[in-house]
This record gives C-alpha cells, structure tokens and sequence, in this order.
C-alpha cells in the first residue's frame, strides 16, 4: 500500500477532534483557579467546548466503523474499555505524587508558571528545607520500588499466568501509603515518609504494565497495536490532565493557607521566592514556620487528590475479564 493510499485510511476528522477536546479540558483545568476564576466564561467554554468536540469524536468514531482511530469493537471489548480507565486513574495518582523526569531541579521556581511539578520535592525543599539536588534524591524510594514491583509482576504474570489480581492488590496498597503520606507533617521522620513512598511505589508498580498484558491475552495479533494504543492513550490523557488538576490544588491550597496565616509578607512574594527561598524572605524562624506548613498543607491537599484517583480504579480493576494468559485463546475474545 503506498504513502498516499495510507494516508486516505486515516480518520482525521477524529483525531482533529479528539485533540481538540484535550487541548480545551487541559487548559481549562490550566487556567481554572489559578489565572482565571473557575465561573470566567472562558473556563466555562473550554469545558462546554471540550464535552461537545468529545461528543463530535464518538459519533465520528462509530460512523467511520473499521476506519476510525478507535474502533467501537475494540473499545468495547471489557478488558480493554476497563484497562484503559483503570490506567487513566492510576497514572493522574502517579503524576500527583512523582517527579517529572526531565526537569531541571535547579530552575528558577514559580508556581503559577512552571510547566514541571515536583510536589514531592516540594515538601522536601519546603517544609524540611533541603537543598534541590538532596529533595531528588529523597524521591529515589518512590521510583524503585515501583520499578522492582513492576519487574516482580511481569515474572509472577509470566511463572502463573493470572494477572488481574494484581491490579486489584496494587491500587489497595497504594491507597494504604498514599494515605499514610498525606498525613505527614514538617516534622515527619525520614524513616517514616520513605517507608510511604516505598509503600506507594509498590501499589502503583504492581498495576502499571498489566492493562497491557490483558491486551495481549484477550485481543488477536493483528489488533494488540491498536488495543496497547489505546490504553497508551489513556494513560498519558491521565497523566496530561493529573498535572492541570494536582497544580490547581497544590497552588489553592497554598495561597488559602498563606491567608489563613499571620504572616505579614504577601502571598505572591512568597510564591515568587519557591520552596528553595524561604530563608531569604525573613530571619524570624516564627515566619518561616507558618510558611512551611502553607507548603505542606498544599502537598497534602494534592496526596488526597491522589487518594481519590486510587480508589477511583480499584472499580475498573474488578471489571476485567479474569483470565489466564498463559491458557487463554484469544480466538473469539
């Protein structure tokens, strides 16, 4: 088939509607709360707008049948409508935790502006006011044991062939640690917040690659592309609108709890000076005080958003269809 034959085969009506209904939500959950009060009607028309190009998009994908960027019969295969949800949840409670990979954690700071969110290096830099290369480290628990979980997964799915419990267990058990996490204060010990983050990394690293496995097991050779696709488009959808919402809470919850305080410097200095300048804005240790527990609470309003996220796809996870890969015909699936 040549280039422009291919081409002729593409939906893109679809996929100029699906992007523009994740360009109108990501920038409302952007703009609301933050630059622009969330009753504006420009907040209020990005939402409207992105639930009627996100309407557009289904009555295009079931009129293009087998053309369409996401195929009805695909979609509504259980395993692959649950694992897809199941995975958008799951990864908006990772990226309200993690630290973004490529980030430069010696940036210059600002809140309301800064495209990379690091909530966990917030705390670390704010309320226990370490440096920013020490905060990247103290992050380190979270993303090994996820990766060591993630690993010991794969093998047992592989050894025994039953994967689904394992995206039942690992969500109850990040629930258990993100819980813990939201809790803690500007005291909390070391040995304590990375037994959380151990605790978290395990939970979520025991779901993360499963959705894909179950693609494998309940779709034919020919569809696994089209079905890992999906899922991977809900995955990053998760991630894309976990960092609009866990900002606007973050950065809500701080400016509350800096009115709330006594402290006599503006909100917006405080905000401009980041997590790294508390020392510069004031020598009273009284002051500095009241600002680092403004940071911490605004870290633990967005561990609770987490919180919700993880039981949001505990459901999902026991909607897939329990089957057995190592047994399993995918004929007729």
């Amino acid at each position: 088939m040549g280039f422009w034959r291919k081409m002729t085969h593409l939906d893109f009506p679809g996929i100029a509607l699906i992007v523009g209904a994740v360009c109108c939500l990501v920038l409302a959950l952007q703009w609301g709360g933050q630059e622009k009060p969330w009753n504006s009607s420009d907040v209020i028309g990005l939402l409207v707008g992105s639930g009627i190009l996100l309407a557009a998009f289904g009555i295009v994908q079931w009129r293009e049948g087998e053309k369409a960027t996401i195929p009805l019969r695909v979609i509504r295969q259980r395993s692959i409508f649950m694992g897809s949800w199941y995975l958008f949840f799951l990864e908006m409670a990772i990226y309200a935790v993690r630290t973004l990979p490529n980030a430069p954690f010696d940036s210059p700071w600002q809140l309301i502006d800064s495209k990379y969110l690091f909530y966990l290096p917030f705390y670390f830099q704010s309320a226990q006011l370490v440096g920013a290369k020490e905060s990247g480290i103290r992050a380190i628990p979270l993303g090994l044991s996820q990766i060591v979980a993630v690993v010991i997964c794969s093998y047992l799915v592989t050894r025994l062939g039953h994967y689904v419990p394992y995206m039942v267990i690992g969500p109850l058990v990040a629930i258990v640690g993100n819980a813990l996490l939201a809790r803690i204060t500007v005291d909390t010990r070391t040995a304590v917040w990375a037994t959380y983050l151990v605790v978290i990394g395990i939970g979520t690293g025991m779901g993360l690659q499963i959705p894909f496995t179950a693609v494998q097991v309940t779709l034919r050779d020919d569809e696994v592309p089209l079905g890992n696709a999906i899922v991977a488009f809900l995955q990053q959808l998760g991630a894309a609108v976990s960092v609009a919402v866990a900002q606007s809470i973050f950065s809500g919850g701080l400016r509350g709890k800096l009115a709330d305080s006594d402290t006599p410097i503006p909100q917006e200095i405080v905000i401009a000076a980041g997590p790294t300048g508390i020392h510069k804005l004031t020598s009273d240790e009284a002051q500095i005080r009241l600002i680092q527990e403004a940071y911490c609470y605004a870290f633990q309003n967005t561990m609770y958003y987490g919180l919700a996220c993880l039981v949001v796809s505990v459901p999902f996870a026991l909607g897939m269809q329990w089957l057995k890969a190592k047994s399993t015909s995918k004929a007729g699936q």
